[in-house]
């Protein structure tokens, strides 16, 4: 019992430190070396093992240098490079670019819901090659809001539709499912596969669900709005044309070339050798700067254009690469404390236990996520389900599938989202205006989340 006290102690300090806006990052650490101070005290036995330095004081923090090191060797660097793409493909206006031609065949439509569809279903597919929410948001706002605006949209439902996309978490550059794959330990299968096999169906359906929702809940706003004398004029808003971007139009390949790469060459197709994600990274990158030296002409400035690539690796490194570290210690904390495991006995009693469990992960991921983000909503509970999946014998991957997707659906009323605060400050609307229109169709879309992985599992998928 005292196991499981602990254990709720510590996740109850984790979500403080995260409410409190403290470093998540810095937190874990913390929390982790304090626990895994305790467990030395009581067992007088080296979290090293036998290989410590002989001071169990030591230990503990070159434990923390060894999980840094193991951390930083494996995904944080991968994720590292696919962020260092994503960010010189926005530096270069490639990710412009692609936004502003993909957003074209959408401008036909005349209907004001028809287009608020069309806009979310564009967002979901640009999110696999921008996968900041930030940039995906502003590029929304600027290629399709005044689209969305001539066609009679409300700057109520306009908020909406440039922000549900990013709250879309899926693919293989998406750096949340390297994180989930790192805590739940899963080695044997790729990242492309969870893509393919399961993220694509289940994207699939959260975008029906949203084509039915939006529509219905933004109609009901629209009108409580227009009964309360509302009046929703145009924004200034600078709209995107490839003409003002500089670049040569074909640049808008570039943002989707590793995703290309990396489908072709993950064995869907025979005969074809297979290539890993960063590999597939670092192969685009040397094409992007070979391209622009020749488009452009100069040779030092486009070599040098590799730096904002390399600034890309270092902003994420900060911001998200030490958080994989700590939730490696905070995990590594948890399962020495042992109330995981007992807390997973007790989900797990009964022939509802499975089911039970991923319909928690759904709902608690979405919880947690609307009030800090996905990556805490991971920390706390991924730990928890490894424990579960463990003692039931069944698949980890639909229990990440169930916690992350839930998660991200969160994320589309979470005030300190920035592509809300983008929104808010773009289209001239209240942050919370714009997660009151946002509840219902995401709420919708995680009962959706719940009932496709209930079925996943049942049926064995």
């Amino acid at each position: 019992m005292l196991d499981v006290l602990l254990t709720l102690v510590l996740v109850v300090l984790l979500v403080w430190g995260i409410m409190k806006k403290m470093n998540p990052a810095f937190i874990t650490i913390s929390l982790g070396l304090i626990t895994l101070a305790g467990i030395q005290i009581f067992t007088g036995q080296s979290v090293l093992g036998d290989k410590g330095t002989g001071s169990l004081f030591l230990d503990l923090f070159e434990n923390i240098s060894n999980t840094a090191g193991s951390q930083l060797g494996r995904n944080v660097l991968l994720v590292m490079t696919v962020m260092g793409y994503v960010y010189i493909c926005d530096k270069l206006n490639a990710s412009k670019m692609f936004a502003v031609y993909a957003a074209k065949p959408f401008k036909k439509a005349k209907s004001p819901y028809v287009i608020v569809v069309f806009v979310i279903v564009l967002g979901a597919f640009l999110k696999l090659a921008i996968t900041s929410s930030s940039s995906l948001c502003t590029m929304l706002i600027a290629t399709m809001y005044p689209v969305m605006r001539a066609a009679g949209v409300s700057r109520g439902t306009a908020a909406t539709a440039v922000t549900l996309p990013g709250c879309i978490i899926w693919g293989p550059s998406d750096a949340n499912i390297f994180l989930a794959f790192e805590l739940a330990g899963i080695k044997d299968y790729s990242v492309v596969d969870f893509f393919i096999h399961y993220q694509i169906p289940l994207v699939i359906i959260i975008l029906i669900v949203f084509a039915v929702t939006v529509p219905l809940f933004s109609k009901m706003w629209d009108k409580r709005d227009k009964a309360k004398g509302i009046v929703s004029d145009e924004g200034d808003i600078q709209v995107l044309t490839a003409e003002s971007l500089g670049v040569p139009k074909f640049y808008a390949i570039f943002p989707l070339l590793p995703l290309v790469i990396i489908l072709i060459f993950s064995g869907l197709f025979p005969s074809t050798p297979n290539i890993t994600v960063g590999a597939a990274h670092w192969l685009c990158l040397f094409i992007l700067i070979i391209v622009d030296i020749i488009v452009k002409r100069r040779f030092v400035e486009g070599f040098n254009n590799s730096s904002e690539f390399f600034r890309g690796m270092g902003n994420y490194l900060a911001m998200g690469g030490m958080i994989m570290v700590g939730a490696s210690l905070f995990s590594a904390a948890l399962t020495g404390v042992g109330g995981m495991a007992n807390i997973g006995k007790a989900l797990t009693s009964g022939n509802a236990g499975y089911a039970l469990t991923i319909i928690l992960a759904v709902i608690l991921g979405y919880i947690i996520a609307a009030f800090s983000h996905v990556s805490p909503a991971l920390n706390i509970f991924i730990p928890l389900f490894v424990a579960v999946s463990a003692m039931t014998g069944q698949n980890i991957i639909h229990m990440v599938l169930a916690l992350l997707t839930g998660a991200c659906m969160g994320i589309a009323i979470l005030p300190t989202n920035s592509a809300l605060v983008i929104a808010s400050g773009s289209l001239g609307i209240s942050i919370p205006d714009i997660m009151k229109r946002n509840f219902l169709p995401s709420a919708c879309a995680m009962i959706a989340v719940i009932i496709t992985c209930l079925v996943m599992s049942a049926v064995g998928y």
